[in-house]
């Protein structure tokens, strides 16, 4: 009789876990990432125990960012090869590495009055590591957005985004500058595919005022220092060029080319939200603005403080045309804070 019992709940217990389990199932089948999540928590609570838990992609060191990335590319391309939307989206994915890492190098936390806790970076180590991602992906990176454009040279946004991309703009790192010699052949190519775009002119006057120009931080002025007169000059005809097209864009494209090559990937899809969030498009397309915003307005303070009224109300009247341009674009970059502040720092000249 009692071995009877025995059988009987070990009976029900085993279909009590099967019915369990069988609902678990049913339930992460439903969902876009149930048995993903369920997976790499088995293979965690399991291999991981050997191997360690894994550390997801965005949370990597950049350099390990790099060599997962650059291995995957390969595979990836490999399977979609004529495929324009997918060689920009893993360009787009070399740009930079995600930011998650960054929580291993928070140095100190300090607690501000009115703000809460502020982490304090170890800023040294984070540009080595970013420098490195930098060298092991640009060249790569140059040629996927080239192989998107030759593959589809009728796509302007696929031209914008290569034009965007030969300037290197890492958020944590000091190796800045443009990714390629012949930038300037690649923008006055651009510009023929995209002929009413001010974004190849201005990002060549970026080009040259950034590579000529300092900002002298003086006890009472701010003011520009320049350091290649001819290069300067030169950024000055490109930006009065840019002037006269019609709009200012580069567009939200490269979203979704990212989302094309990671579904295309096998990253887990937990993941995919970080990666493509954690590219630099919105940034970039920010940064461009204030820093032709800013010199130029600086350009125009110098001319003020010369007694030449007229001259520094003209380069006021062009930043107010930058930004229009700029708007031109529409959709969210009218939300843009940058967009916004300039406007305003503009009109109350």
């Amino acid at each position: 009789m009692m071995r009877a019992v025995r059988i009987a709940f070990w009976v029900a217990c085993v279909l009590l876990i099967l019915g369990l389990t069988t609902r678990l199932l049913w339930k992460a089948a439903r969902s876009e990432t149930g048995l993903e999540v369920l997976s790499l928590q088995w293979a965690d609570a399991t291999v991981g125990l050997v191997t360690g838990k894994r550390i997801p992609i965005p949370a990597r060191e950049p350099p390990a960012q790099a060599q997962y990335w650059l291995d995957e590319i390969e595979d990836v391309i490999g399977r979609n090869e004529g495929d324009s939307t997918v060689s920009v989206g893993a360009a787009l994915v070399l740009d930079s590495p995600g930011k998650d890492y960054l929580s291993k190098y928070v140095s100190s936390v300090e607690v501000l009055p009115g703000i809460g806790a502020s982490p304090q970076l170890d800023w040294d180590r984070a540009q080595i590591a970013e420098n490195r991602f930098e060298k092991s992906c640009r060249e790569r990176c140059l040629e996927l957005a080239k192989q998107a454009t030759e593959q589809d040279p009728d796509n302007v946004d696929w031209w914008r985004l290569r034009a965007l991309l030969l300037w290197c703009y890492p958020v944590f790192s000091s190796d800045d500058g443009p990714r390629a010699e012949n930038w300037d052949e690649v923008l006055a190519e651009a510009s023929r595919h995209d002929p009413g775009n001010a974004l190849y002119d201005y990002l060549a006057a970026h080009f040259d005022w950034a590579s000529s120009l300092e900002i002298d931080f003086g006890i009472i002025d701010v003011g520009l220092v320049v350091n290649d007169r001819e290069r300067f000059e030169r950024g000055v005809r490109r930006f009065e060029q840019g002037q006269r097209k019609r709009f200012l864009v580069i567009g939200d494209a490269g979203f979704r080319a990212v989302e094309r090559f990671l579904h295309q990937s096998s990253a887990p899809l937990t993941e995919h939200e970080k990666v493509a969030n954690s590219r630099l498009i919105p940034i970039r397309r920010s940064l461009l603005l204030r820093n032709l915003w800013r010199w130029q307005g600086m350009r125009a303070e110098e001319a003020e403080s010369e007694g030449d009224v007229q001259r520094a109300l003209a380069l006021h009247r062009e930043n107010h045309r930058l930004i229009k341009q700029f708007l031109a674009a529409g959709g969210a970059v009218r939300y843009d804070n940058v967009v916004l502040a300039t406007h305003v720092g503009t009109t109350s000249k």
